[in-house]
Order: structure tokens, then sequence, then C-alpha cells
């Protein structure tokens, strides 16, 4: 598996080592969606539950300005919530959405990026299906490791309705940190 991953690397490198963020580039990001929560849940009483999730992203953006990209992204969570009392309750959700990204360069290996994405979702919780609309925003921070690589870092927000076979509704949002990275292909000009 290592072996191959540094044939892959070494294979990209060249090409990765022409790209820089300008009209034409291409960004692939991958990220990661890191949560933890505390809420109160109240059957009986008070009683204190956790919720952590983790999940993934992996996003392409076309840059048609320097500054705007547009593309889709594809998200993966899961996320278990424990209840004292309770049977832990599991939730697995896809989404597919188009994305429109923002680039703001901030100095020589900085920027501030925000997206927006809108589209279809899906969740699985215990068996229970859903699917229907859902939508989110993230900004942050990029800081360039080469005019080819960055770093990424941001808090991202995300809403979902959803509606079941049978006629059940479910709603829901997330706050979560995201880290990842992006390669990038094509362009011309360097990043500023």
């Amino acid at each position: 598996m290592i072996k191959r991953m540094l044939v892959v690397l070494a294979v990209a490198a060249p090409m990765l080592a022409q790209a820089e963020v300008s009209t034409g580039t291409i960004e692939v990001t991958g990220a990661s969606r890191l949560g933890f929560q505390s809420t109160s849940f109240k059957p009986d009483g008070s009683e204190k539950s956790t919720t952590s999730s983790f999940g993934g992203d992996l996003g392409v953006l076309y840059y048609v300005t320097p500054m705007i990209g547009v593309g889709a992204e594809v998200s993966f969570e899961n996320t278990t919530d424990k209840t004292p009392g309770f049977a832990d309750q599991k939730l697995k959700a896809w989404s597919l959405a188009p994305k429109i990204g923002f680039d703001l360069p901030l100095a020589e290996k900085t920027a501030f990026f925000a997206d927006l994405k809108a589209g279809w979702t899906s969740a699985d919780s215990d068996g229970f299906k859903t699917d229907g609309f859902g939508w989110g925003l993230g900004a942050g921070i990029k800081y360039f490791l080469s005019p080819s690589f960055s770093a990424n870092l941001g808090l991202n927000y995300d809403s979902v309705s959803l509606k079941a076979d049978g006629g059940g509704k479910a709603t829901g949002t997330n706050l979560f940190v995201g880290v990842g990275l992006s390669g990038y292909f094509g362009g011309s000009g360097a990043h500023r």
C-alpha cells in the first residue's frame, strides 16, 4: 500500500509542481470532519448525552476567476450518540452537492477561503433511511506548503432536511472543524 502511494506521488509530483492558483486551476480537496457536542436529553428527566462524529469530504473546484471556483463535493459522516441508560445510536450520512468556492489571498503563503454547497443528502440511522436536501457553509485558512499544495483549516456548518419513504421527517444541523489538504492542477500565474 505504501509503495503504491509513493508511486502515485512520484508520478503526480511533476504535474503538481506546475500547478498554480489562477483562472483555469483545478483544486482537489480532501478534508476530515471532526466534531463533539454535549446536549440535554429529556425523556424522563435531564440526562447528558454526548455526540461524536467523524467523516470526510472530497471536493473539486474549477477556478473561473483567480478567486472564484465552481465544482462539487461528496461528504460522508459517521455519528455516534451515547446517552446513559440507552443503547448507542449510530447515524451514517452521505451527501453530493454542487459547490461554489471563494479564495482570497492574504499573504504570500496564506489565503482565506469560503464555500457554499447545496444538494442531495441521504442518512441511515439504525436502519431508518431518509433522504432529502442539505446545504452547508465553510470558511477558514489555507497555508500553501508549495504553489501546488495547501494545508486547510476551516469551520463548517451543515443543515439537512430529510424525509423517509414511510412519511417521517428529520432535520439536523452540524458545526464542525475540517482539516484537509488541497492539490492544484493547471492554471497559470503564481498564487499570491
